[in-house]
C-alpha cells in the first residue's frame, strides 16, 4: 500500500491528490506493456475517485453554509 491509498481510506483526498502528482513525477520510465497499462490505469482510477470525492464534499459544504 502507498501514501495515496492511505490518505483515499482515510478520505483525505487533498493529500492522496498531491502524492498522486508526486508519483506522478517520478515515474519509471522503462516500464511497458502490460505493467505501464496498468499502473496507468490504477494511477487513473485513484485520481479520479478523489477528484469525485472532493467535488461532493465541495457541494455539502456549500449547501450546508447555505441553508
Amino acid at each position: 500500500m502507498n501514501l495515496p491509498e492511505i490518505y483515499i481510506i482515510e478520505q483525505n483526498y487533498e493529500r492522496a491528490i498531491f502524492y498522486l502528482d508526486e508519483i506522478k513525477k517520478h515515474t519509471v520510465k522503462y516500464l511497458y506493456g502490460n505493467v505501464y497499462i496498468e499502473r496507468k490505469e490504477k494511477f487513473e482510477a485513484r485520481y479520479k475517485l478523489c477528484e469525485t470525492e472532493l467535488k461532493k464534499n465541495e457541494k455539502v459544504k456549500y449547501y450546508s453554509q447555505h441553508t
